[in-house]
C-alpha cells in the first residue's frame, strides 16, 4: 500500500501524519528523536488535503485542541509494533478524555482482558513506542504516585495536553 506523509500544524508544535489509503499508521511530532518506522518509505504531500485520512486526522485535532471532544471511532489506525505493544495501546484508548491511570491501572486492564501485562517497565516500554501520540491517549499514563513520567514528546507536552484535556472535560 501507498504511504503519504504531511505536515499538521498544533498548539504543541508541528506534528508529521503518515497515511495509507484507509487508516494511520504514525502521528508524531515532528521535532521528536522516535525512529519513524514507516515515514521514510512515505511520499511526502505538498498538501494534506490530498487525503481524505489526513483530512480526517487534520479535522479531529482541530477540534481537540479546540477543547472539543471528538470521536475518535471513524479514523482507523494500524500502528506498527508487536503484539505485547498492540495491546497495550488498545487498552490505553480505554482511558476516558480528562482522567489518567497509573502503570498499575494499565496493568489491571490488561490482566481483566486475559492479556499479558507485563510489568509497569514493560509497559513503559510498550508505551514509549507508541507512534500515534494523542491518537492513542500514552500521555494519559502517570506514575503510581501520581507524577508525570515519561512521554516520547516531551513531558512539558504531556502536562499541556493533560491540562487541555482536564479543563476540557469540566467545560463539557
Amino acid at each position: 500500500m501507498m504511504l503519504q506523509r504531511a505536515q499538521i500544524n498544533t498548539p504543541l508544535g508541528e506534528m508529521t501524519v503518515v497515511v495509507n489509503q484507509t487508516c494511520v499508521q504514525e502521528l508524531w511530532f515532528s521535532d521528536m528523536p522516535l525512529p519513524k518506522t514507516q515515514s521514510a518509505q512515505a511520499t511526502q504531500l505538498s498538501s494534506w488535503t490530498q487525503n481524505p485520512i489526513m483530512v480526517q486526522v487534520q479535522a479531529w485535532l482541530q477540534a481537540y485542541f479546540a477543547g472539543s471532544q471528538p470521536d475518535l471511532t471513524n479514523i482507523l489506525m494500524t500502528p506498527s509494533g508487536t503484539t505485547y505493544q498492540q495491546d497495550v495501546w488498545h487498552i490505553t484508548q480505554q482511558i476516558p478524555v480528562g482522567q489518567t491511570w497509573t502503570y498499575r491501572q494499565l496493568q489491571t486492564q490488561l490482566q481483566a482482558q486475559r492479556l499479558p501485562s507485563g510489568s509497569p517497565r514493560s509497559l513503559g516500554g510498550a508505551l514509549s513506542k507508541n507512534p500515534i501520540l494523542i491518537l492513542i491517549p500514552c500521555h494519559r499514563v502517570i506514575g503510581s504516585d501520581g507524577r508525570l513520567t515519561g512521554y516520547a514528546g516531551g513531558l512539558w507536552r504531556k502536562q499541556k495536553l493533560l491540562a487541555m484535556e482536564q479543563k476540557s472535560r469540566n467545560q463539557n
